[in-house]
């Protein structure tokens, strides 16, 4: 069985490339989101078993929908993929509850391992 991912940003670029990266290490994206109240609907209607979002976007505080998610789910695996990099973002959404913090640009072996990592509930050190 294929595994499942919700890929939540505001820029087709980056879904698209999260999205190619993905399928082709045998992954299935369930769905697309480029974020406002969409990207809480969507993870409640199809479940997945992993998301990755941007915490930074224009229709929704990235922030808000990391904190949506987990309080309807706290088992949620949500990977935070973002250029806002700062310290103080990568600290609040692993306060939040995002289970890793990937900077962009990135690579794709990278991002990969991640996501096994994280689906496999393997600890990181931030």
């Amino acid at each position: 069985m294929k595994k499942t991912v919700l890929i939540i940003d505001d820029s087709a670029l980056a879904r698209r490339t999260v999205k190619n990266l993905l399928e082709n290490d045998g992954f299935e994206v369930v769905g697309e989101v480029e974020g406002g109240p969409n990207a809480i609907n969507q993870f409640k209607e199809l479940k997945p078993e992993i998301v990755t979002m941007d915490v930074s976007m224009d229709k929704m505080d990235g922030f808000k929908a990391l904190n949506d998610i987990l309080n309807y789910n706290p088992e949620a695996k949500v990977v935070v993929i973002t250029s806002m990099a700062q310290e103080d973002a990568v600290k609040r959404s692993v306060e939040l509850g995002a289970k890793y913090f990937i900077a962009k640009p990135f690579e794709g072996t990278e991002l990969v391992e991640i996501i096994e990592k994280v689906l496999n509930n393997q600890v990181f050190e931030h």
